[in-house]
């Protein structure tokens, strides 16, 4: 009797039912986010708790690379991508409940450096999905121009690089910031 490898396509039809267990377990999760958000409620505790957080991503961390040599690394930015989505759910069923009649989407207007398609558009849209709000897009030609939108009301936000892989920080940006009465809300990285 030889052991034949598995072929292509049934590697395939495994990771594919990966997937769907992986989507049917985080789709679990966030109904559980749903309901600490209820428990936070009625105990009139934060959002955020930063020691749990750090705890769970330790513990995570461990078992991950001790029970599945897993890499730590990959575990901390998976993990931190589903835990502040989680965040982002509580603070979505709070504000829901403060303001019940709010049906639709908050608007934003955002100001980037770019045309659509850009490194500064994909993540003001990435940025922003999130925070489930619909944009009003400003593509802007410099980045003086981004926080000239913003300073004048024609813009609630502006995204801008503070540093690349290609030639690190971005230092018009800093002496831009130092300059202005703007400041940051927010962070993303882009892979």
């Amino acid at each position: 009797m030889t052991d034949q490898p598995i072929s292509l396509e049934e590697i395939r039809l495994r990771l594919n039912e990966l997937d769907d267990q992986l989507l049917s377990l985080l789709s679990e999760r966030r109904k559980l986010s749903i309901e600490v958000a209820k428990s936070k409620v009625q105990t009139s505790k934060p959002v955020r708790d930063a020691v749990r957080e750090q705890q769970l991503l330790v513990k995570l961390i461990s078992n991950g690379r001790d029970k599945y040599e897993l890499d730590a690394q990959y575990i901390t930015k998976l993990f931190h991508t589903i835990i502040e989505d989680s965040v982002l759910l509580q603070q979505g069923y709070l504000q829901n409940l403060v303001n019940p009649q709010q049906s639709r989407k908050p608007l934003a207007r955002v100001a980037f450096l770019g045309a659509k398609g850009s490194y500064s558009h994909l993540a003001s849209r990435e940025y922003f999905s999130r925070k489930n709000t619909e944009l009003i897009e400003l593509n802007c030609e410099h980045f003086k121009e981004v926080t000239r939108t913003v300073e004048s009301g024609h813009a609630d936000y502006g995204v801008l690089p503070i540093e690349n892989t290609s030639s690190g920080s971005i230092n018009e940006v800093y002496d831009l910031l130092q300059h202005t009465t703007l400041y940051i809300v927010g962070e993303l990285t882009q892979p």
